[in-house]
């Protein structure tokens, strides 16, 4: 999920131009000073560590990307202006460029019009009702996941002896893992960590329809089966061992699973600005990261 927009020039001076308050620079910068104007802080960070990298790269960069503790930042340079975006580090890397590809064609003309003599400039209401629309996201219907238990509980007994589902997740493309099914405790959180892998480098677009398979690679198959739930913001993911005779078996399976599912949500999915009041999901990264 997209937490912070910034805006700057190549002075140094820039503009938050969208912050939903989950990143803020008093608690992760401890040692500023009380009553720092954090809106001026970030477009100097962010410029300061473009020029920077730009600097040891010997060449012009047109996109970065810089990973910061539980976030990464995206850093466009349009020629006139740097575009900083601070988005979860799990989020789906071609479904956050999407948004951020429609933020800068929204606004990228506006900002070059900007005073760059002041710290600040303000973008007009009618562009922020435009960036809200691009900003919304899904919230998933928690209270549905006690009839989505039942149904990955019927797994087992589902899928016959050549066919092991070792673990499910539900993931939300841009809020991670909503629910983990895991039998055999993920200790060291590896597996967790390869899933984060995969689902944020798999091509989620918005009007995609997406069915993944990954082979880990064995004599018995080991790998993965993610499947997009119709056209919402979240997947299954389910972690399999398999003989390869039987592969079709196993998408019968677990697209019967997605779409019990998907019937089951589709009507109670919410949409929102920000998942920043919503994150009560059952795992978040650093639960399972700093051990």
């Amino acid at each position: 999920m997209i937490h912070l927009i910034l805006a700057t020039f190549e002075s140094g001076l820039g503009s938050v131009l969208y912050d939903d308050k989950v990143i803020s620079a008093k608690n992760s910068h401890s040692n500023l000073e009380e009553g720092y104007d954090s809106s001026e802080y970030y477009p100097r960070f962010i410029r300061a560590l473009y020029d920077f990298a730009k600097e040891l790269s010997k060449e012009t960069l047109r996109v970065h990307k810089v990973d910061i503790g539980d976030y990464y930042l995206l850093l466009f340079d349009t020629g006139e202006v740097l575009w900083g975006f601070f988005c979860d580090f799990w989020d789906n890397m071609p479904y956050t460029e999407e948004k951020i590809m429609k933020i800068i064609k929204l606004l990228d003309s506006t900002v070059r019009k900007a005073d760059r003599t002041q710290p600040q400039f303000k973008i007009e209401n009618s562009l922020h009702q435009k960036l809200d629309q691009i900003l919304t996201t899904q919230v998933f219907p928690k209270d549905k996941l006690e009839e989505i238990n039942e149904i990955i509980e019927k797994l087992d007994n589902t899928a016959p002896p050549q066919i092991t589902i070792t673990s499910v997740y539900l993931f939300d493309i841009d809020g991670g893992i909503v629910k983990a099914w895991e039998p055999v405790k993920d200790y060291g959180g590896k597996i967790r960590r390869t899933l984060y892998k995969l689902v944020c480098e798999m091509p989620f677009h918005f009007q995609s329809r997406l069915e993944l398979n990954v082979d880990l690679g064995s004599n018995e198959n080991e790998g993965w089966k993610i499947i997009r739930l119709g056209d919402t913001e979240f997947a299954m993911c389910f972690r399999v061992m398999y003989a390869t005779e039987h592969r079709g078996l196993l998408n019968v399976i677990t697209k019967s699973t997605c779409e019990k599912v998907l019937e089951i949500i589709e009507n109670d999915i919410q949409n929102v600005k920000t998942k920043a009041s919503h994150y009560s999901y059952e795992i978040r990264a650093k639960d399972f990261f700093d051990f």
